[in-house]
């Protein structure tokens, strides 16, 4: 649900200047004397913004779209807050602390008790304990977001009870009506004539009389009834029936109750209560120009005359249903005398006005800014935005000046798209990168130079969908340069499952692409079996029918005494706990490797996300809150890496794992 509710967050404050943008034209059409009806066009625009979540990107759409690269391999869309503005740089410093490796390259660390740090292998290697505090305050799903979510449910369930609570009342109001005789009364505009020129009459709303309302109203939402308060005097029927049956006309009463839902998702701006307000004032207003143009312009001063005495004065925001006597009898009384029908060109000007400023606001500029979170170094994040005055470096210029070799002509610090590392004064070098998508992958291609001076020295390339990276030039004071490794040999050389091992899976079964956003690397095993709702914590692996991966650091994780695995010592999850770990000896992956299995047991939700949906109304008792897993750990003294196959035990017997687990032979050149 949070992500839900960070979308509503987002468009309620966009909303904000649309509902400006609606007040000023507001404005505009009572200096031009257009009517309310087309200012009704505006509210409509406005309240389906509010609604109505995407976008079309076209080239200089109003609203910023950034692509932004999140969590390895998922692309997400974020709709910033602010219009499109030219050549601007949106800072998205984040705080994630970086481990720091040998070979140069840099892995997010992940902070304990942080949502995405569930399921990571407690390497020490990996973690830096001492920065998890601060960096847990900076991953995607803050807690002030969940909060938020919390409150917000409730405040929504609080307005809609309300409003619900107030219709229930009126029509307990209304049971004991009787219908009202004198409302069948014969008027002309009652009738039509039909194809054979015979009069025939209209579909006319029933008509009751009731001692539980002060004012008439249009009550129903299926079947809409005229409700008039007992004991009205006769003399005010005609204006009375003719305004609620332009309310029923127009839908009115469907409208307003569909507003009135719209500000309740939107409770907390202040704003769109506020244009909910004059939207239910405009619409009894242009009811009330539609009825006066069929109740004759000379009978005005009539009709404003049983609108004061009708009137009670109320002007509560919830959703009362359109009603004679309601809203701001002052302005509305200056409406009806002053009112003058709109002219063609200006019904025409206001149509197209409504129309051009839906299509504005819904638009949005489709920006190619792309940021890796996983690997953009701490305190160099940023969007960069594309335009048409921006120099941007592009992959395919990069493919080109490797396959020419013509890398040291280029000067990649021209480039606006380039992120620049925040560096010690103590460095050597600094280091510019930048990101690719190029046939659904994504790349960051960084760049090398000497501290001080425009001498390029070294670049690499890391992909990120599985994680491998190539050395691809370096260059030395004497010009000379190498290229160590091929790029495009790099490009269509991807790491595969079957590189490690090869296993065969029942029917029903698939294992996926191998990920390197998935812990050290590794493949999902289709279908998703675990069902976690809004849950942001737990690994996707805690959730599929299993998971192949590898484990790094083997020979740090896994020990062995005079030749046999220690069955103690393996990789435990946080959130997690184990049964059982034991040598499983009928499994034979081959030559050297042992098979070590661990039942284990993972928490779908943190404590928060629990005590979030339970405030939220969730019934925590229907949730599956743990996934259960055999894990088998494929290992062999010496090796550098070992490897893992977990499967579900909702999906698998201890036997039927077993017996998959047995068609596993590890790959020939991983055992060289």
């Amino acid at each position: 649900m949070t992500g839900f509710v960070r979308q509503l967050a987002t468009m309620s404050l966009q909303a904000v200047l649309m509902i400006g943008v609606v007040f000023a034209a507001r404005k505009l059409f009572e200096l031009l004397h257009i009517s309310k009806k087309y200012v009704m066009l505006l509210w409509a625009a406005l309240f389906f913004f509010l609604v109505f979540p995407w976008k079309l990107t076209v080239q200089g759409g109003f609203w910023n779209t950034a692509k932004v690269w999140r969590n390895g391999t998922q692309w997400e869309w974020i709709d910033e807050m602010l219009p499109a503005s030219g050549n601007n740089i949106r800072s998205a410093k984040k705080g994630l602390p970086d481990a720091h490796f040998e070979d140069g390259g840099r892995q997010e660390t992940v902070p304990a008790g942080s949502e995405q740090e569930t399921g990571q292998f407690l390497n020490p290697n990996f973690i830096k304990e001492g920065e998890a505090a601060d960096a847990a305050q900076n991953l995607r799903g803050y807690p002030f977001v969940k909060v938020f979510a919390a409150v917000w449910a409730a405040g929504f369930l609080f307005f809609a009870a309300r409003g619900i609570v107030s219709y229930w009342k009126l029509k307990r109001r209304v049971l004991c009506s009787v219908k009202n005789a004198d409302a069948d009364r014969v008027n002309v505009d009652n009738y039509v004539r039909d194809v054979n020129g015979m009069l025939k009459m209209h579909c006319f709303p029933p008509v009751y009389d009731t001692d539980g309302i002060q004012t008439p109203m249009v009550l129903g939402i299926f079947v809409p009834c005229i409700y008039l308060p007992a004991g009205m005097d006769r003399a005010y029927m005609d204006a009375v029936i003719a305004h609620e049956k332009t309310h029923i006309r127009r839908r009115d009463y469907l409208a307003k109750p569909a507003a009135y839902l719209i500000a309740c998702l939107h409770w907390f701006n202040p704003a769109v209560w506020f244009a909910y307000f004059f939207m239910a004032r405009d619409m009894e207003m242009a009811c009330d120009e539609e009825t006066i143009l069929k109740f004759g312009m000379e009978r005005r001063k009539e009709y404003a005359s049983v609108l004061l005495e009708l009137s009670t004065g109320s002007r509560k925001l919830f959703a009362v249903p359109p009603a004679f006597g309601k809203g701001d009898m002052k302005a509305r009384i200056q409406n009806i005398m002053h009112y003058q029908k709109t002219a063609g060109k200006a019904s025409i000007f206001a149509v197209v006005f409504a129309a051009v400023l839906t299509g504005v606001f819904l638009t949005a500029d489709q920006q190619d800014a792309v940021r890796s979170k996983a690997n953009v170094p701490d305190g160099a994040g940023q969007d960069f935005v594309q335009t048409a005055e921006t120099k941007i470096l592009t992959f395919q210029m990069v493919r080109e000046a490797f396959a020419q070799r013509t890398v040291g002509q280029m000067e990649f610090y021209s480039y606006t798209n380039g992120i620049r590392d925040e560096l010690h004064e103590t460095a050597m070098n600094e280091n510019l990168h930048f990101y690719f998508e190029e046939g659904n992958e994504a790349y960051r291609f960084s760049v090398s130079y000497e501290k001080g001076t425009d001498l390029l020295e070294d670049i690499y390339i890391m992909r990120e969908q599985d994680a491998q990276m190539a050395w691809i030039y370096t260059a030395d004071a004497e010009g000379g340069e190498q290229y160590p490794n091929n790029l495009e040999v790099f490009l269509h050389t991807k790491t595969q499952i079957s590189d490690w091992l090869t296993l065969r899976l029942p029917e029903g079964y698939t294992l996926g692409d191998y990920r390197g956003d998935l812990d050290l690397g590794g493949a999902l095993i289709y279908p998703q079996v675990y069902e976690t709702g809004a849950s942001e914590s737990a690994p996707e692996y805690w959730k599929y029918a299993g998971f192949v991966g590898k484990v790094g650091s083997a020979q740090e994780t896994f020990v062995f005494w005079d030749g046999k695995l220690d069955e103690r010592y393996y990789p435990r999850w946080n959130h997690s706990s184990e049964e059982e770990a034991k040598v499983l000896d009928t499994a034979a992956p081959g030559a050297g490797w042992t098979v070590l299995m661990v039942h284990s047991f993972h928490d779908l939700y943190t404590g928060s996300e629990l005590g979030a949906l339970e405030m939220a109304g969730e019934e925590l008792a229907a949730l599956e809150t743990q996934s259960e897993y055999w894990y088998f750990y494929f290992v062999k003294e010496g090796e550098e890496d070992a490897y893992v196959l977990s499967l579900a035990a909702k999906e698998f017997t201890k036997e039927e794992a077993i017996r998959v687990v047995q068609t596993v032979r590890m790959t020939e050149k991983e055992t060289r």
